[in-house]
């Protein structure tokens, strides 16, 4: 009888120790499936995040653009000179001379009638904009920028026709 009471006690503690370890097992795989969920979360959300960089990124030059357009167009002295990189001469004939020796008139483009992005290339600071005036043809200003002191700077103008 005592070997009874013995081998009873016996079984109670190892079903006690296996069901506590497969329990442990169990907590650990919830745990682990937790964690994956956790970090794909993460993952998806670092996604999202650089995404929405990328765009008030896109947005800020988008803006600088769309100003200095406008002050082309206007024959805006003083706002050009806020926008445009110190390679950049602004002289009083009001016209642009870029670093590799073009010259932009600020009468360019003279009128427009529509105006919209037709392109960011993010790698090389890049935007291009089509537009259409009053002949309603298309025309293209693609416009390059330079981060200086901290600040996006104009550093070329290509116009396409």
């Amino acid at each position: 009888m005592k070997n009874r009471k013995t081998y009873f006690w016996f079984i109670i503690i190892l079903l006690f120790f296996l069901f506590t370890n497969a329990y442990t097992l169990y907590l650990n795989y919830y745990q682990a499936q937790n964690i994956l969920k956790l970090q794909k979360e993460n993952s998806e959300l670092s996604i999202v995040k650089s995404e929405y960089s990328n765009k008030i990124f896109q947005n800020e030059l988008d803006i600088i653009a769309k100003a200095f357009i406008k002050a082309m167009i206007d024959k805006d002295d003083n706002t050009i000179k806020k926008y445009v990189a110190k390679n950049i001469e602004v002289n009083k004939n009001l016209q642009i001379k870029l670093l590799n020796n073009s010259i932009i008139n600020y009468s360019y483009p003279s009128e427009i009638n529509t105006l919209k992005q037709s392109f960011f290339d993010q790698n090389e600071f890049r935007i291009g904009y089509e537009y259409y005036n009053n002949k309603n043809t298309i025309n293209f200003i693609i416009i390059s920028f330079i981060r200086e002191q901290n600040q996006w700077k104009i550093q070329n103008v290509e116009n396409d026709t």
